[in-house]
């Protein structure tokens, strides 16, 4: 079986980091810019930003300082500048989850089908980022 890193992607954000989110087991609260960085804008960031972070819970993903705003922190922006309307809003305090920091045990309790294709994901996303094996050594 191939596989298929964009619906491994989909599924991981929906199935274990939206669910995690919700159930309260991963994220912490931190001040997050509302634009996006300069990764955004790079083979990185067009590939991440290629599956939407479709939840209405407001959260952010941070993979590797890309940092992917779910659709509920995009919603909890626009509240935010029809409340302060005529002034501009530069950061919001949102729930953050550290791609890094997410543990096998973790996606084994929330996703366990998730968990056999987890380090080829996980290679593929450092690959991408440009941390590749050859250029650690």
């Amino acid at each position: 079986m191939v596989f298929n890193f964009y619906k491994y992607l989909k599924d991981f954000e929906e199935q274990v980091i939206s669910v995690g989110v919700q159930h309260e087991v991963m994220g912490q609260m931190e001040r997050i810019s509302v634009r996006d960085g300069k990764l955004a804008s790079h083979k990185f960031g067009v590939v991440m930003h290629s599956v939407p972070l479709a939840s209405d819970l407001a959260f952010v993903v941070d993979y590797y300082g890309l940092m992917k705003k779910s659709a509920g922190f995009s919603a909890q922006l626009e509240e935010a500048q029809r409340f302060f309307r005529g002034k501009q809003i530069k950061s919001l305090q949102a729930l953050v989850v550290h791609f890094a920091a997410i543990r096998l045990e973790v996606i084994a309790e929330l996703a366990p089908t998730l968990v056999i294709d987890f380090p080829v994901f996980k290679q593929t996303v450092l690959t991408v980022r440009g941390f590749s094996k050859e250029r650690m050594q």
